[in-house]
């Protein structure tokens, strides 16, 4: 009688050691992964904007990044400010405001542009770009319409 007791609770801890190291071995992905991503033309080149959505809703971080080539090559990655699910079919991503870099690609230096300007835009999953500009001189906001942003943006979640 005493070895089957002794047998059940030797089965019993070591399934708890089982289920524990099931647990801890489990990896943890802390990456930025990329979800979805829009040409040029604002068509989608990858992913699901259904998975960003739910993804949105969910509040996992999301950071834009775009790039443009042409004669040269400059990639840019923000982190976004505040998300917007319009109508549950679009995601409007209104970035940190910034000011104007004007890159050397010769050379290994980045410069600030000394302008009065600092630029804020949304961008959107439909491949459009709003944006303004507030000159802290002037004390001024310009408006612009929203058009056609012209690069791929890239749509990244880390989960």
């Amino acid at each position: 009688m005493r070895l089957s007791t002794s047998n059940s609770y030797i089965k019993s801890i070591l399934a708890v050691f089982i289920i524990i190291q099931i647990g801890c071995s489990q990896k943890r992905n802390d990456e930025w992964q990329l979800i979805f991503e829009t040409d040029k033309n604002g068509k989608i080149s990858h992913g699901s904007k259904d998975n960003l959505i739910e993804l949105v809703r969910k509040g996992y971080p999301v950071r834009i990044g775009w790039e443009s080539m042409g004669k040269t090559s400059v990639e840019h990655t923000i982190d976004v400010r505040f998300l917007t699910v319009a109508n549950e079919t679009e995601v409007f991503a209104m970035l940190e405001p910034f000011w104007a870099q004007r890159p050397n690609l010769k050379s290994d230096t980045l410069s600030i542009v000394p302008m009065a300007n600092e630029t804020h835009w949304i961008l959107s999953t439909n491949g459009l770009r709003s944006s303004m500009m507030v000159n802290k001189v002037n004390d001024t906001v310009i408006n612009y319409e929203p058009k056609l942003f012209g690069y791929p943006i890239k749509w990244f979640v880390k989960k």
